[in-house]
């Protein structure tokens, strides 16, 4: 009998839109739905679902079969463990032909930020869907993959068209999509600049006149306002540079805090702290708010259309057309315009901020090194080397506006930073600021606070990242739906304070974990984490930590340095590799292995060395 020829059959997800944010965010394919009649696997048939959307490859799932889904396991982290130099090459490059410095160094693509651009995650779909063809067709396999987002169905189109054994099903096009991005744009900046003007006139009538520039050298400290920062009678709490202020002021310095000129929604509170706190849309005029509303963007003409062997132009389109779409170019210019004007007039010494090289801090560095203030970047989360924005490409750090002296938390962050391109003699390890109470923990040999807890009751600590935590839920969902009854395990369920939860609703029984985090650690023996810090507090704390690695998601991993000691698991081994910890009762990492690696992340503060850099 005549073997059937196998069918390789790529479709894509119609009908939605990309949904993401108006000045951030890399998108996600909401809405829509898979035309999967007639696609219903046979026996030895498999599909893969190539998207961020995990409730949309369930219900893909329940037709074509759960059990013929294409095993990715670990596969999209060793892609990406092979593209990410290449890739940090390709935006060095791309950047070094930009005419428009700020409009370059304020998009999405020159971020490299996951929660900013998913040009890199659709770059690593894109490697994964053309080496699952290929396997696929070697194997003599059939397959139906199922693509999320339309502009990497069409980039797949493109790279695999001389393939005669691939049938690309009609997908929608992209020009719905440019239309979208075109209208929104031209809205979104509207509406930017009318909420900007009324914040201005909110802010400035609840800070008045009563200031001037400095007379005295001052250090101009960025900070982020939020309701749990402001203290009564007037006071200040900076939960990221704890106490940093007291020091420049110890040494000799005033300090005057600042913000971005889009941070609304305080004016009173900080209208009321003035003398020490100037949010930037002070410095705003409405011609300013004008020509930001008129900034242009990078130009795609001059980027090379490559990342190593792969042929991504239709991704790079996609990249300028959500960035037309958004208003973050606005936002970017008038930060640049205001603090040049606070910079401009006064004693200023220093521009002091929290490092994540965002598109603000390239701009803060530029506008200081042109008005000759030095600046000072602080480290204050730990890395992982799928972190992009930290690094740079080959020969970036000629034209990246790097600070000064970037302090780090530790010798690992010092290392991987050197690794990652940053001049050595711009590296000062100084220690961990943030995170004290753990590097203090560690120095002191006390590691161990807490009593034992039983592995059975699990701490489920979710990240700021939505999508991450779907991911997460789902997979707790999928091989627990009782919520651990069963298997006499309970999950307590920590969100993240940016994001809170219904624990109604996460499609598995659970229980609401303390809001501190210490407390919900006194009642939980194991901790279940994914792309936080979550997994080495918990470890530091002496608890037993596991390290969820979603599929199809790059896993934002700050606990990479603690390699086995924190064991991990993806969607296919969770349920396995959970009640096996749980049935060992495995005990925690040995306090002196604990202590060895978190002296590498979080190092104690170093503060004779801080005040001898501002002394200088």
């Amino acid at each position: 009998m005549r073997r059937e020829r196998p069918r390789i059959v790529v479709t894509s997800v119609i009908g939605g839109r990309v949904k993401q944010s108006s000045l951030t965010g890399g998108g996600q394919y909401i809405g829509g739905n898979v035309k999967l009649s007639g696609l219903r696997c046979g026996k030895g048939d498999h599909w893969l679902y190539l998207g961020k959307d995990v409730h949309q490859r369930q219900r893909v799932g329940e037709v074509l079969g759960l059990e013929k889904l294409w095993p990715l396991e670990d596969r999209l982290h060793r892609v990406a463990s092979t593209l990410r130099q290449p890739f940090l090459d390709f935006v060095a490059m791309a950047g070094e032909g930009q005419r428009d410095a700020i409009a370059w160094r304020s998009s999405a693509i020159a971020w490299k930020s996951w929660g900013a651009s998913d040009l890199f995650l659709l770059v690593c779909y894109l490697r994964v869907g053309i080496d699952v063809i290929q396997e696929a067709v070697s194997r003599h396999l059939s397959l139906v993959l199922i693509v999320e987002d339309p502009w990497l169905f069409e980039q797949l189109k493109g790279n695999c068209h001389a393939q005669p054994d691939i049938e690309f099903l009609r997908g929608e096009g992209l020009l719905k999509h440019k239309a979208e991005a075109a209208i929104l744009g031209v809205a979104r900046r509207v509406w930017w600049l009318l909420r900007m003007v009324w914040y201005g006139i909110q802010q400035k009538f609840c800070s008045g006149r009563g200031f001037s520039p400095p007379k005295t050298p001052t250090v101009a400290l960025y900070s982020y306002p939020a309701l749990p920062n402001i203290c009564e009678s007037g006071g200040w709490n900076d939960p990221v540079l704890p106490d940093l202020d007291r020091l420049l002021q110890n040494i000799g310095y005033d300090v005057i805090r600042f913000s971005d000129p889009q941070c609304w929604g305080l004016e009173r509170q900080l209208g009321e702290r003035v003398d020490y706190f100037r949010p930037l849309i002070l410095y705003s005029t409405l011609s300013s708010l004008i020509s930001a509303l008129f900034s242009l963007l990078w130009s795609k003409k001059t980027i090379l259309s490559h990342v190593a062997d792969l042929d991504i132009r239709r991704l790079i389109e996609r990249e300028w057309w959500l960035e037309s779409g958004r208003s973050a170019v606005c936002r970017y210019k008038i930060f640049y315009q205001c603090l040049t004007a606070m910079l401009r007039s006064g004693s200023w010494r220093w521009v002091v901020f929290p490092y994540e090289n965002q598109p603000w801090e390239k701009l803060l560095v530029q506008c200081a090194r042109e008005l000759g203030i030095r600046t000072a970047g602080i480290q204050h989360v730990p890395l992982s080397v799928y972190s992009l924005s930290f690094f740079l490409g080959e020969g970036e750090s000629s034209h990246m506006p790097l600070p000064d002296v970037l302090f780090t938390s530790g010798p690992y962050a010092q290392k991987v930073f050197e690794d990652g391109g940053i001049p050595h003699e711009r590296l000062m390890m100084c220690g961990s600021i943030r995170h004290a109470h753990l590097a203090d923990q560690s120095s002191n040999g006390h590691a161990t606070r807490l009593n034992s807890a039983p592995l059975t009751e699990i701490l489920v600590g979710l990240p700021l990242d939505i999508y991450t935590t779907r991911h997460l839920l789902a997979a707790i969902a999928s091989a627990f739906p009782q919520g651990g009854r069963q298997e006499n395990i309970r999950f307590h369920v920590k969100a993240h304070p940016r994001r809170p939860l219904d624990i109604n609703c996460l499609g598995f029984p659970a229980v609401e974990a303390p809001v501190s985090f210490e407390d919900a650690l006194r009642h939980c023996g194991l901790v279940i984490f994914v792309g936080s810090t979550v997994g080495p507090e918990a470890v530091a704390w002496g608890r037993m930590a596991l390290r969820y690695r979603p599929e199809l998601l790059l896993n934002l991993d700050q606990s990479e340095v603690y390699g086995d000691l924190i064991p991990s698991c993806t969607d296919g081994t969770f349920r396995k590799t959970v009640l096996g910890l749980v049935r060992s009762q495995r005990n925690p990492p040995p306090v002196e292995h604990v202590k060895a690696v978190t002296d590498q992340i979080f190092a104690p503060f170093n503060r004779d060395l801080v005040t001898e850099i501002f002394r200088a």
